[in-house]
């Protein structure tokens, strides 16, 4: 897997709008695991409209497998902003801040 993380890598360093490549890089993070840099891939993304859907798909699933992790809650969180879905945006923020604890 680490190999595909370097060619995924290589591939952006020669063609950073390649979209589909840093949504496949962001999926290969948050599986082995590295949700910090899954996280900045997915917040890259967002600034791509046409990407924001898959995006939204990858997190909320994320949230269900890491619910404890207050970083893929705050992405989801300004992801669904974007989108204009300002309910679950809030709701998104407030899992966010539960996340952090006391």
């Amino acid at each position: 897997l680490l190999s595909v993380l370097a060619e995924y890598e290589a591939r952006l360093k020669e063609q950073p709008r390649d979209h589909d490549t840093r949504l496949a890089m962001a999926r290969l993070l948050f599986n082995l695991g590295d949700t910090a840099r899954a996280v900045r891939e997915y917040q890259r993304l967002l600034r791509v409209a046409s990407m924001r859907d898959a995006v939204i798909a990858d997190l909320e699933q994320a949230v269900q497998l890491r619910p404890g992790e207050s970083r893929l809650w705050q992405v989801l969180g300004d992801a669904y902003q974007e989108a204009g879905k300002l309910q679950k945006a809030l709701e998104a923020y407030r899992r966010a801040l539960a996340a952090l604890g006391p």
